[in-house]
């Protein structure tokens, strides 16, 4: 499908406000990854919306996925070249209404079977144990879409992405697998 065609649809569908009622189990189901598909950014979004000539966005030339963890209130977000390698960015994500709040705190260099951890920030917490001022100026998805197969959400840059989940065949392929256990 066009690019443009992907993103009108993706525009609309925020624009109907639809209720994502239990999206949230959706989304932190133990054991499932969701694989990203489609980005558009803010000036693509924006050009759509006023109906002006646009590329409408790209759909993800590498494997990338994230996971979130209902358990432990930790996301995971990476890019997968298959078994050779992985960089990951992982920290706490809280969620209100439709928003889900993400704080990076350590970034995940994979190397074959080796994985490695930088720390961000050395005393990472809750985003509910955050000033509520630090809390307001982190990263975050609002959501317009959520079903059992595809998320589509709009993140703090204005851009819009879709998510599809991912298969395990595909985490296989990917090099998901070795990563997210």
């Amino acid at each position: 499908m066009p690019a443009p065609v992907v993103l009108d649809a993706m525009l609309q569908l925020e624009a109907s406000k639809l209720s994502t009622d239990g999206w949230q189990d959706l989304l932190q189901a133990p054991g499932i990854h969701w694989k990203l598909v489609f980005t558009a950014d803010e000036k693509q979004v924006q050009a759509a919306k006023k109906k002006q000539p646009n590329k409408g966005g790209i759909y993800f030339p590498i494997a990338a996925c994230q996971k979130f963890d209902a358990a432990t209130a930790d996301f995971e977000n990476g890019v997968f070249l298959g078994p050779l390698a992985s960089l990951t960015f992982n920290g706490p994500y809280a969620v209100k209404g439709k928003q889900l709040t993400f704080d990076v705190a350590k970034m995940n260099i994979g190397l074959g079977p080796w994985r490695f951890s930088i720390p961000f920030k050395k005393d990472a917490k809750p985003i509910a144990e955050m000033d509520p001022q630090d809390a307001k100026k982190l990263p975050f998805f609002l959501y317009a879409y959520v079903d059992r197969d595809i998320v589509v959400a709009r993140g703090r840059s204005g851009g819009l992405a879709v998510w599809q989940r991912a298969s395990k065949e595909w985490e296989a392929k990917a090099g998901v697998l070795a990563v997210y256990k």
